[in-house]
């Protein structure tokens, strides 16, 4: 795999206690110019990239005219003024989705803009919501990055050349370039498909297959094979048919994982191993072809949890006797050559780092297993991987990560130079914990829909990262009870679906027209994967072609000839 370098602007905010700025105030905080940051980054990318995307350059302006007039209003406070303060609201005010950036138009952000406008005329109390602005122009800069490593790294440059049949340049052209898959994969799990024909099942369907390119299916062992033998082959071939009859790409999910166990499992531990990777082949080798992406192995970080060895004793002791590292070694080992040219995942959610610089061989104080030992222990003869890529669980049922977190854990886990897979992402619509949800409230979607969209953007910049898959669907069936879906439990969408569909959809999928210059040429940048071409000349019959945008910086040309 091609190595890809993390570029983002490491921005250092440094905070001035401020003495004084205001008659009775004590000290206050205040962000220093960040501005300076983004101009190089506007100015970068104007260079560098001559078909940067408009509306990314139009969000850098913005954005950057925002941080240049929130510098000013501090600057003006701290002599107990508020000059400009009225035009730099408007401006606030004037931010749309049409805009951007969205990091000023969120809930969150729109009831800053209203504290600063009634406090206005009381220029003492305006230091009240600086804590929160240097917060929101912090944000303002991490969204503003992302959309920078989004043109970058997401976007390639094509030329569509079109000439005649005596191979000379063909002016006036009409070029339609259209996309129809991307090279990412924006998934979530399917387990509530079905083949029924009512009117929720449907809307469950289309609009997953209006959205998505990914879909996870279930293989729990305890569920899939209930009884020996009696498995579920011919429900989750079905789903994977229909998914592959919509362009969608599918993942089993997973072959070993000790949450639970059938209850049919021998006692005998040799029998118990034979069976455990005989499971692996099994499916691996039925579904070759219609499933060729799998979570190997699930959780082996806490695989001994207390509640898993009641619930699976069997299957926890023989991992605990096999090794928790080499029983998934064992596993991947099975899985490769059940299946060569499946992708095989490694995934989990125990994402803490390791205490200080300490590395699993040095010796000090026993400190409890973290996901990047299994991933070290998990190479071959030659210490090549055993996984193709890395799985990283990110339930955030208790609240959003910030998106530094994220970021840390992107740079953290590049390292190991296979792409990275986000495979369970949540964010709630509605309170609770856990196992103990309520229904979903508007309030609580408005807030999802907001985070939904900085995770999106902040995981879709970064280039290591492949695949983000969401969990679940719908709130109906979802895991704890969570009001977690992008769609109610009555399959209507939430606003974050509808937030998706316009990033997913729109913004980050290319559909274009040019006509050709004089040279016969239409030049574009678009997002990488799949496109159709379409060439329609002043005179002649439309010729249609298929064109790819792959990871290579090099433009990608097209000749398409047309018999006039």
């Amino acid at each position: 795999m091609r190595k890809h370098r993390f570029l983002f602007t490491r921005l250092v905010v440094v905070l001035s206690w401020m003495t004084g700025f205001l008659p009775g105030a004590a000290s206050q905080d205040y962000v220093e110019p960040m501005s300076h940051s983004i101009q190089a980054l506007y100015q970068t990318l104007q260079d560098e990239i001559p078909l940067a995307d408009p509306q990314t350059l139009a969000a850098l302006r913005l954005g950057l005219t925002w941080l240049e007039g929130l510098e000013t209003f501090q600057n003006n406070l701290r002599q107990g003024r508020t000059d400009g303060l009225v035009d730099w609201l408007m401006l606030w005010n004037g931010i749309s989705r049409d805009t951007g950036p969205a990091t000023l138009i969120t809930r969150s952000a729109q009831s800053l803009r209203s504290v600063i406008a009634r406090h206005a005329p009381q220029p003492l109390r305006l230091r009240e919501p600086l804590s929160a602005l240097r917060q929101l122009a912090e944000e303002l800069v991490l969204e503003l990055q992302a959309w920078d490593r989004i043109e970058r790294h997401r976007r390639r440059d094509g030329i569509i050349q079109v000439v005649d049949s005596q191979g000379r340049p063909i002016p006036g052209a009409e070029v339609t370039i259209h996309q129809i898959r991307p090279d990412f994969l924006f998934g979530c799990n399917l387990f509530v498909w079905n083949e029924d024909e009512t009117e929720s099942q449907l809307q469950y369907r289309q609009r997953f297959a209006a959205l998505l390119n990914y879909a996870t299916l279930g293989f729990y062992w305890w569920s899939y094979e209930p009884s020996p033998g009696q498995t579920r082959e011919a429900h989750w071939r079905r789903a994977a048919e229909w998914c592959r009859q919509q362009n969608i790409q599918t993942k089993g999910h997973t072959l070993l994982w000790n949450y639970t166990e059938p209850r049919w499992l021998p006692d005998d531990p040799k029998l118990l191993y034979e069976a455990q990777m005989n499971r692996i082949t099994r499916e691996m080798t039925r579904f070759a072809g219609l499933i060729d992406k799998w979570d190997v192995v699930n959780e082996a970080t806490a695989f001994d949890r207390t509640e898993f060895e009641k619930r699976a004793p069997k299957l926890t002791h023989l991992w605990k006797t096999t090794g928790r590292s080499e029983l998934p070694r064992q596993a991947f080992l099975t899985a490769r050559r059940a299946n060569p040219q499946a992708l095989l995942v490694i995934n989990d959610y125990e994402l803490r780092s390791r205490p200080g610089n300490q590395s699993p061989d040095s010796g000090s104080k026993q400190e409890p297993p973290v996901f990047e030992d299994i991933l070290d222990a998990l190479v071959d003869d030659q210490g090549r991987p055993l996984y193709d890529a890395i799985g990283i669980q990110s339930h955030m049922h208790g609240g959003p990560w910030p998106t530094r977190r994220i970021l840390e854990i992107v740079q953290r886990f590049a390292k190991y130079n296979v792409p990275l897979h986000f495979t369970e992402t949540t964010i709630v619509s509605g309170p609770g914990k856990w196992e103990a949800w309520e229904p979903t409230t508007l309030e609580g979607e408005l807030f999802q829909a907001d985070e939904v969209e900085r995770f999106y953007r902040t995981v879709f910049s970064c280039p290591e990262v492949a695949a983000l898959t969401w969990w679940d669907f719908s709130d109906h069936r979802a895991w704890q009870g969570a009001p977690s879906g992008l769609l109610r439990k009555d399959m209507s969408p939430k606003p974050a679906y509808q937030r998706l569909m316009e990033l997913i959809q729109n913004r980050w999928r290319t559909v274009e027209t040019h006509v050709t210059d004089a040279a016969g040429q239409a030049c574009f940048r678009g997002y990488r994967g799949d496109y159709w071409i379409i060439v329609k000349a002043p005179s002649g019959r439309p010729v249609q072609q298929p064109f790819s945008l792959p990871d290579d910086t090099e433009p990608q040309i097209l000749r398409i000839d047309l018999a006039i």
